[in-house]
């Protein structure tokens, strides 16, 4: 059976047209592939960041509360010792009745 080579030609024309087609698929979906595991890291990098730089911001927050607080009671407990001693020293001076 002889193939003519007319036929020859379209079959390679159309061989070459479905590997093109094939190859630009594979290309495509590769890509896809490779856009969509790039941006899968950086949102994951992204997120680390922000998750870091939250968490910073609220430790600092949290810390600026607690040492306010730390803050206040230290004033408030030396505040009554001084008046407590203050008062003993002012009743010691106090004259007597008698």
């Amino acid at each position: 059976m002889k193939v003519s080579v007319e036929t020859q030609v379209m079959i390679k024309k159309e061989t070459q047209v479905m590997i093109k087609k094939e190859t630009q698929v594979m290309i495509k979906k590769e890509t896809q592939v490779m856009i969509k595991k790039e941006t899968q890291v950086m949102i994951k990098k992204e997120t680390q960041v922000m998750i870091k730089k939250e968490t910073q911001v609220m430790i600092k927050k949290e810390t600026q509360v607690m040492i306010k607080k730390e803050t206040q009671v230290m004033i408030k407990k030396e505040t009554q010792v001084m008046i407590k001693k203050e008062t003993q020293v002012m009743i010691k001076k106090e004259p007597q009745e008698s």
